[in-house]
């Protein structure tokens, strides 16, 4: 036998001896197993018991964490989050599950000082009190979505959401404030029915901008983006004519200087507010999504 086939012949015994220790000494390759010593069994990597599904189903990929919608840092080392399933995380040198007194999708979550409000699916409103987060009244309809909330001064808030009716064809915008510790519902003539209401910034108790469109399904499907500016008690609208999608996140960095958020796939899908007047900002290639798009 030359060298080349003495070779061979050794690779195949090396071949089968570590197929023999990989199936246990089943050179058949039968389906048998030896058991795990103590050591590798504790070292095995297995989902949590609550993200397998209590199925006969074969193995599959489940998500053990739900939506994050909102997000508020206090500070470096002190935030919040909250999202699907009434979920709240707190951050204090790293996240944290935080106990939740609702199961309701929280979409929104703002803190400042010791004013603390999150807002959900459902009508849902939770208050920060003292460590605690607690459930409390709201005076809009129990369908109402509420899509965001700010504290604008110790002890006053303004949430907003939308009540989306059966034919999800027509809409009624919903605007609260909170002072004299309740919340009430407020109206005015400048926001009216088939409006939109998706995002909010404040710059002071006085001074705010929300933002949105109106919709028109009869004749066809116009969608007109706007924006309401409200200073000194009152509401004005501001059309937003150079906006070709739906705003869907504003912030303002003062008085005289703001961005807004367009959803959809135009790269111009940015307005900045400089000068008394809203402009297109600069491009970019990011796609913004509506929550209702």
């Amino acid at each position: 036998m030359n060298a080349s086939r003495m070779l061979n012949l050794a690779l195949i015994i090396a071949l089968l001896v570590s197929y023999s220790v990989a199936t246990g000494g089943n050179a058949a390759g039968a389906t048998t197993s030896q058991p795990l010593p103590a050591a590798a069994a504790n070292q095995a990597v297995h989902a949590p018991a609550a993200a397998r599904p209590a199925t006969t189903d074969p193995p599959a990929w489940h998500s053990p964490y739900p939506a994050y919608n909102g997000i508020k840092m206090v500070s470096a080392t002190n935030g919040w989050i909250v999202g699907g399933g009434g979920t709240i995380k707190h951050y204090y040198n790293g996240w944290g599950n935080y106990p939740s007194p609702v199961t309701s999708t929280l979409n929104a979550v703002d803190v400042s000082g010791s004013d603390g409000w999150a807002v959900g699916d459902n009508n849902t409103i939770i208050k920060l009190v003292g460590t605690d987060w607690q459930a409390v009244a709201s005076p809009a309809l129990t369908v109402t979505q509420l899509d965001d909330v700010k504290v604008v001064a110790v002890g006053e808030a303004w949430a907003l959401g939308n009540v989306y009716y059966n034919d999800y064809l027509h809409y009624q915008p919903v605007l609260m404030h909170y002072t004299n510790t309740q919340w009430s519902l407020i109206s005015t003539s400048v926001i009216t029915r088939d409006v939109t209401l998706n995002k909010m910034s404040w710059v002071s108790a006085n001074e705010g901008w929300l933002v949105g469109a109106i919709y028109q399904w009869s004749p066809c499907c116009i969608i007109t983006p706007v924006a309401y500016h409200y200073l000194n008690g009152s509401f004005t609208s501001v059309p937003l004519d150079n906006a070709r999608n739906v705003p869907v996140a504003i912030y303002m960095l003062n008085a005289d200087e703001g961005w807004i958020g367009l959803a959809g796939y135009d790269t111009d899908n940015l307005l900045h507010y400089s000068g008394g007047a809203w402009h297109h900002g600069h491009r970019t290639a990011a796609r913004l999504l509506s929550p209702r798009c």
